[in-house]
């Protein structure tokens, strides 16, 4: 966990508790934890204007990051936890009005601080391939990384500037492609594109097999009476991501 966890924190007053990325190892497969560390740098100060245009000040999510070896090779798995609130505005630039009535963007504030964590993301994982050691990136990017425009090409600002292809010709894969079918198909305000996503160093499938990443539903979960009218309330609106590597 972050080392701004404390145990106990789950037994805080709901308004009270926070939400913190982990990682979780098999027994089976990792017979002691391996070296985990916070990213602090992904940890930035976040403005709220509520309805009533009072402004508060909450962080954003660290990340974690844990060291292990994969084909004989060093890489560093990050897991993360982006900024909300801006899945497909323009980030380039952020626009903080209507260009017709000049009226405020809420969403002005959750871009900006989304758009300097890509800054983050990408120095950390360049900063990486230039040690040598390869990258994989998991989690809630909270960021519609798939969207295509008109010719049917990538077009998502974040994706496009986090794989950029330099320095060194360093190129990232990502996955799930697609539209999500699978994550709560039977509730009606679901969203059907991924926000979730597993990214790696394309060089790393030279070394090992890697199978590509996919959505997984929460069988057990979607045909629930208890969840049936109440899509808003569901158990998550994420499901888990998979990827193989052998």
């Amino acid at each position: 966990m972050p080392d701004r966890y404390a145990p106990g924190d789950e037994a805080r007053p709901a308004a009270a508790r926070d939400i913190y990325v982990a990682m979780a190892f098999a027994k089976d497969r990792f017979h002691e934890v391996p070296p985990v560390s916070t990213l602090y740098a992904l940890r930035l100060d976040h403005i709220e204007v509520d309805r009533n245009v009072q402004a508060s000040i909450r962080p954003t999510r660290s990340g974690i990051v844990t060291e292990v070896e994969i084909g004989g090779e060093p890489v560093r798995i990050l897991g993360v936890q982006l900024k909300s609130s801006c899945h497909g505005h323009s980030l380039n630039p952020v626009f903080d009005a209507s260009r017709g009535d000049q009226t405020p963007y809420d969403s002005r504030f959750d871009c900006r601080n989304l758009l300097a964590q890509q800054h983050i993301l990408e120095n950390w994982i360049e900063l990486k391939a230039a040690f040598g050691i390869q990258t994989i990136v998991l989690g809630d990017f909270n960021r519609r990384l798939n969207r295509l425009d008109e010719s049917g090409l990538e077009s998502d600002h974040f994706w496009l500037a986090l794989n950029d292809g330099t320095p060194n010709a360093l190129m990232l894969e990502k996955g799930p492609e697609g539209l999500d079918h699978v994550c709560w198909p039977n509730h009606p305000r679901r969203h059907e594109e991924h926000i979730d996503f597993i990214l790696y160093d394309a060089a790393l499938a030279n070394d090992v097999f890697l199978g590509a990443p996919v959505k997984r539903s929460m069988r057990l979960f979607e045909d629930d009476p208890r969840y049936a009218g109440r899509d808003q309330q569901r158990l998550s609106d994420h499901c888990p991501v998979v990827m193989e590597i052998g």
